[in-house]
């Protein structure tokens, strides 16, 4: 992320936190980008009157391009996985945004250029140890959150959150979902997935998809707990 866009993005929180007035809704806007960083979704807070707001196959009620109203002055940055896109992520955004969070989702592809000395705290949900240095684990530097998938297909058993939770003794566990596969989290749950892809995310027999506004507010209460001002 260059500079001037991660700029942008904190401006747009701090003036979520100013700004006077009280919304209930969720704003959404894509910032572009330099080409080599590709762009940003964005979602906030918001006083504006939602529409509909279709992407593809995902419909929301969201309030495109409106102007941001108070929020807590901080930022959360997700990211929707490889090959993923912003929008089966979206639920989780907004609860984000319930809780004054300005949420940013950059181009998976571009993921890597977010790192800064100022991020406070991070949370993984259904994580891949095999891409995780272990040992970073031991003495983490911030505080870490996990969200359990207790029945994730995707991820062969050494490489699953547990052996992440063995390494980090100091990791929280925000959430354990033990009848979730590794698609659960996602929310809208993408339609019509290719059958291999649709085998390893879709929830598996038994999952309760009512589970997830709890989940998410779990997860809010970690980032409101961690990135106090």
């Amino acid at each position: 992320m260059s500079t001037t866009g991660l700029a942008r993005l904190l401006a747009l929180a701090l003036f979520g936190a100013l700004a006077q007035g009280a919304g209930a809704a969720t704003g959404v806007t894509v910032l572009p980008a330099p080409a080599d960083t590709g762009p940003v979704t964005v979602f906030y807070p918001t006083a504006a009157t939602p529409s509909r707001f279709v992407r593809g196959a995902f419909v929301f009620q969201l309030a495109a391009d409106a102007a941001p109203l108070p929020g807590n002055g901080r930022l959360v940055v997700m990211s929707h996985g490889s090959g993923g896109s912003p929008w089966p992520q979206a639920d989780l955004a907004i609860a984000l945004t319930d809780a004054g969070f300005t949420v940013a989702m950059p181009d998976k592809t571009t993921l890597e250029r977010w790192t800064d000395p100022r991020i406070v705290a991070s949370l993984a949900a259904v994580p891949m140890a095999a891409t995780v240095d272990m040992a970073s684990l031991a003495t983490p530097r911030i505080p870490l959150g996990l969200v359990r998938a207790g029945k994730d297909g995707w991820l062969a058993p050494q490489w699953h959150i547990d052996a992440v939770r063995e390494a980090c003794k100091r990791c929280v566990l925000v959430a354990d979902m033990p009848t979730a596969g590794h698609g659960s989290i996602l929310s809208p749950m993408p339609p019509e997935l290719p059958p291999r892809a649709a085998r390893l995310l879709n929830d598996p027999p038994g999952f309760d998809r009512a589970s997830l506004p709890g989940v998410y507010a779990s997860i809010g209460r970690f980032f409101v707990q961690n990135l106090a001002p």
